[in-house]
C-alpha cells in the first residue's frame, strides 16, 4: 500500500457546547451541512477552557485507539499511531536481516501497532500494518550492503525496538472519502457517518500561508519546495543564468504535489527574515539543472543533484490566491481563533503559529487554537507552575539567561523571531509578565555558571516583569464525547 498523504491529526475550533452531531444516519451532503459528525465508531476527542470547547482529535471506540484521517493507495482511513522504521537504515529481530523490527520514541506511549520499514517496487514507502510485537533488547542492520550485523545505538539514542506482531487488514480501519462544499470548507466524510473537517479548498487543499511580503493567502499546501536556500543566485535553478527557481521531488512516483512552492525572502523592521512563498503550477520534469554558489552559476552534476527529481515551474498561481481573513468566535474568557475565506470560518484550517523563521512550511491545516481573550494571545493546553493543564500562550518570549544587571536578578527575553513586543516571557510552565523594552548593558548567566558581561545578542530585548499565578490561565480537560 503506497501513502501519498500526510498524517493528519484532526482539530476543529468550537464554542459553547461542541456542534458535532451525533447521527449517523442524518445526510451528508457537504453542500448542505456546515459542521463536523460524529459517527458509530470515530468520536471527537474534546478540550473544554472556560466553557468553550473545540475538537482536538478522533477516536475509534471499536478498537479504543485514536486516530486521523490519512490517504493511501487512494483510500483514506482512519489510521492509529504506529510504530515505524528507518527505511534508510532498517533494524531486523534477527541474525540474518529477515525479521523487520520497529521502534518506538522513548518519550511517546508504545502503540497498539505497527507498520514495518518497507518499500514496493518503486521504492515508495508501502503501509503493512501489524499488531506491535514483543521488545526487543538487540536488532541488527545492514550498514554497508549484504553483511548482517548487530547495531549499535549511541548512548542517547531515542528508540526502543520492537518485533511485529500478527497481520492486520487494513479494512480494520474505518474508511472515509474527501469532499468540499460550496463555502470552501474540505472534509472527510466516513463510512461510519463521520464528517471531520480539514482546512480549505479552491480548486485543491488550501490552507493560510505567507506571500512574499508575509501577507497570508489561501494557497496549496501539499507542495514541492523549492530547491533553493532563500538567497539570491544560490541553489538550484533551471536556466544558466540561475534566475528561475526549480522545485524538488525526492521521487514523484510517491508523492503527487498540487503545486510548487518557491522561497524568496523579505525583512522585517528588527531584521528578522520572513520567509514569503510565490507558488506556480507544477511545470516540466527537467534533465538539465543549474546550480548557483559563491557568486557562480554552473550546470550541476548527478552527484550533487542526487537521485530526485527536479521541475521547473509552471503558471504562476500566487496572484490568484485568495486573501485570509480571521476571526475570534465566542464571547467567555477563552475563544477560538478562526481563519476566514470570505465571510466562512474555514474550520481547521490554522497556519503554523507564524513561525516565520520556518523555511519549508505553507501553511498547512493545523488546530484552530483557544484565544485568552484578556490578552488577545492565543493558548493551548500545557502544564501550568501547579502541574495542572491549563491555557497557556502559545506564543511567549523564552528566558534564556539574559540579564540586565550584574548580579543576574533582573532577567531578559529576546524576540526573534517575534518581532513585536511579547506578552508573555515563559520558562519550563512558569508565565511572566513583560515590562518593556530594555536598553543598556547585557550580563548572561546559564545553569550554575558565575553572572558575567555578554555580548548583545543583536535582537530586540525586554524586562521579565512579576511571575503570573497558575489560576490567571484557565484549566483544560479532554475527553472523549
Amino acid at each position: 500500500m503506497r501513502w501519498v498523504g500526510l498524517t493528519l491529526v484532526l482539530v476543529l475550533g468550537c464554542t459553547g457546547t461542541v456542534d458535532v452531531e451525533h447521527d449517523p444516519a442524518a445526510p451528508s451532503d457537504p453542500a448542505v451541512e456546515h459542521g463536523p459528525r460524529a459517527g458509530t465508531r470515530i468520536r471527537p476527542i474534546v478540550e473544554t477552557a472556560a466553557g468553550t470547547k473545540r475538537i482536538v482529535g478522533w477516536h475509534d471506540a471499536l478498537l479504543d485507539v485514536d486516530c486521523g484521517f490519512q490517504d493511501a493507495s487512494g483510500t483514506t482511513r482512519c489510521y492509529p499511531a504506529a510504530a515505524d522504521g528507518d527505511l534508510d537504515d532498517p533494524k531486523f529481530t534477527d541474525a540474518a536481516c529477515a525479521a523487520p523490527a520497529v521502534r518506538v520514541a522513548t518519550e511517546y506511549r508504545v502503540p497498539k501497532y505497527a507498520l514495518p520499514p518497507l518499500r514496493d517496487a518503486d521504492g515508495c514507502f508501502e503501509a503493512e500494518w501489524h499488531e506491535l510485537g514483543a521488545p526487543v533488547a538487540l536488532v541488527y542492520h545492514r550498514p554497508y550492503g549484504d553483511k548482517c550485523q548487530p547495531f549499535v545505538p549511541k548512548p542517547d539514542e531515542p528508540y526502543s525496538y520492537y518485533g511485529l506482531g500478527a497481520p492486520v487488514p487494513v479494512s480494520t480501519f474505518v474508511a472515509a472519502v474527501r469532499e468540499h462544499d460550496a463555502t470552501g470548507q474540505l472534509w472527510f466524510l466516513a463510512e461510519d457517518g463521520t464528517r471531520a473537517p480539514y482546512g480549505g479548498w479552491d480548486g485543491r487543499p488550501v490552507a493560510p500561508s505567507p506571500i512574499v511580503g508575509g501577507e497570508l493567502r489561501w494557497a496549496p499546501w501539499i507542495v514541492a519546495f523549492a530547491a533553493t536556500a532563500g538567497v539570491q543566485g544560490e541553489g538550484e535553478f533551471a536556466d544558466a543564468a540561475c534566475t528561475k527557481q526549480v522545485a524538488y521531488d525526492l521521487n514523484p512516483k510517491c508523492f503527487q504535489f498540487d503545486a510548487e512552492a518557491l522561497h524568496p525572502t523579505a525583512t522585517t523592521g528588527c531584521g528578522v527574515k520572513i520567509w514569503g512563498h510565490e507558488f506556480a503550477l507544477p511545470g516540466p520534469l527537467l534533465t538539465t539543472v543549474y546550480r548557483g554558489e559563491n557568486g557562480q552559476c554552473s550546470q550541476a552534476t548527478p552527484e550533487l543533484l542526487g537521485s530526485g527529481s527536479w521541475f521547473a515551474p509552471g503558471a504562476d498561481l500566487t496572484a490568484s490566491l485568495k486573501p485570509v481573513g480571521e476571526r475570534l468566535d465566542g464571547t467567555g474568557s477563552i475563544r477560538v481563533h478562526h481563519m476566514t475565506m470570505g465571510e466562512t470560518s474555514i474550520l481547521w484550517a490554522t497556519t503554523y503559529e507564524y513561525d516565520w523563521s520556518c523555511t519549508d512550511c505553507t501553511g498547512w491545516p493545523r488546530p484552530d487554537p483557544f484565544v485568552d481573550a484578556a490578552s488577545g494571545v492565543d493558548c493551548e493546553a500545557a502544564t501550568g507552575a501547579d502541574g495542572k493543564q491549563r491555557c497557556l500562550p502559545s506564543r511567549v518570549a523564552w528566558l534564556e539567561g539574559w540579564f540586565a544587571d550584574g548580579a543576574c536578578t533582573q532577567p531578559l527575553v529576546a524576540t526573534s523571531p517575534l518581532c513585536a513586543e511579547p506578552k508573555f516571557a515563559a520558562n519550563k510552565g512558569h508565565i511572566f509578565a513583560v515590562d518593556g523594552p530594555h536598553a543598556g548593558s547585557v550580563f548572561s548567566r546559564v545553569g550554575a555558571e558565575s553572572c558575567h558581561p555578554a555580548v548583545d545578542p543583536g535582537k530586540p530585548l525586554w524586562r521579565v516583569g512579576a511571575e503570573l499565578p497558575p489560576e490567571r490561565f484557565a484549566e483544560v480537560t479532554t475527553a472523549i464525547e
